[in-house]
């Protein structure tokens, strides 16, 4: 029925931001501030990662513990809290698929 038909809808959005993220990670861009309102739909209902201003290009950095700024409270993993309270968590692309996932 339509609850089904939903569900598979979201499944796949959820989908298609996963690769969108896997995407960015794989060039070495970490998003940081994942939340629902950095998401838009295309005119096609096609999921887009918006707002990178928080990203880091991993492959700049001079060491796991730099760049702890920013990001979105409810959406941060705890390690992300960790580093941004300055009490030795790391940032990576973990960080990011808590934030899809909340």
């Amino acid at each position: 029925g339509a609850g089904q038909r939903r569900e598979r809808h979201r499944k796949a959005l959820g989908a298609q931001l996963a690769d969108g993220l896997a995407h960015a990670h794989r060039r070495g861009i970490l998003h940081r501030d994942l939340k629902p309102a950095n998401v838009l739909l295309s005119d096609e209902g096609r999921p887009l990662l918006l707002d990178f201003n928080l990203a880091e290009d991993t492959k700049l950095r001079g060491s796991a513990e730099r760049a702890a700024v920013g990001g979105t409270l409810p959406y941060m993993a705890p390690e992300h809290m960790a580093a941004f309270r300055g009490s030795g968590g790391t940032i990576d692309a973990r960080c990011d698929v808590y934030g899809l996932g909340v």
